[in-house]
């Protein structure tokens, strides 16, 4: 590990990092940081791939369970009209 390019301010992404991971909060990560502005902190505290990728392969999993396809979906508008497929 090379600590000659380690920074004190590394502490602090680090945290925000965590902290967004865990929670899913960008509000907590914004107070914990100090920021005023919630901008500011999605600067800091960035979703890797890694994160991306797991949240879509828990919705595929749930899917999966359910057995649901979204287009044999039958949807009824308030007119009582079928809408096979479509999102209403």
């Amino acid at each position: 590990m090379d600590l000659s390019k380690y920074r004190w301010h590394d502490n602090r992404h680090t945290a925000g990092t965590r902290l967004l991971r865990e929670t899913g909060n960008l509000k907590q990560v914004q107070h914990l940081l100090g920021h005023s502005k919630i901008e500011t902190t999605t600067k800091y505290a960035h979703v890797l791939l890694e994160d991306l990728r797991a949240g879509m392969e828990a919705v595929s999993a749930r899917r999966s369970q359910t057995h649901e396809n979204p287009h044999d979906r039958i949807d009824r508008t308030e007119e009582g009209q079928e809408l096979l497929g479509k999102e209403a």
